[in-house]
C-alpha cells in the first residue's frame, strides 16, 4: 500500500463495500478518486482523459468558462463573482453545485 493512501482514500464505509461487491458481481469496479476539494474535477478529468492528473486544467477551463459567461452564473453566487472565481481556481477550495452545472455545460459544449 502506498504511503499516504489512507489520508486521501480513508477506510471504506459499509455502503462503499456493498457497492464494490455489487460492481464486482457485474465485472465492474469503482475508480478511486481522492477525497479532496478537487474530486469533481478529478472525476471529470478521469472521464475525459482516462486519468485524474488533468484536474487542474479542467478546473481552469471551468473558471474561464464562468468568467466568459458571467451573466449566466453570477445570480447563483453570493458576494463578489470575481472573488468566487479566485476561490474556485484554488485546488484546495471545495466545489459547489454551481461548479457542477458549469462543468456539465463545458463538457456539453466540448462534445459538439
Amino acid at each position: 500500500m502506498q504511503k499516504g493512501w489512507k489520508k486521501y482514500f480513508g477506510q471504506k464505509s459499509l455502503s462503499e463495500v456493498t457497492m464494490d461487491e455489487y460492481l464486482g458481481s457485474l465485472g465492474l469496479y469503482r475508480k478511486l478518486t481522492a477525497k479532496d476539494a478537487s474530486c469533481l474535477f478529478r472525476a471529470i478529468s478521469e472521464q475525459l482523459f482516462l486519468c485524474q492528473i488533468h484536474h487542474m486544467e479542467v478546473r481552469k477551463a471551468c473558471v474561464s468558462f464562468m468568467r466568459q459567461n458571467q451573466r449566466n452564473f453570477e445570480s447563483y453566487v453570493e458576494g463578489s463573482f470575481e472573488k468566487y472565481l479566485e476561490r474556485l481556481g484554488d485546488p484546495k477550495t471545495l466545489e459547489s453545485m454551481v461548479n457542477a452545472a458549469v462543468s456539465e455545460t463545458v463538457l456539453t459544449k466540448n462534445k459538439n
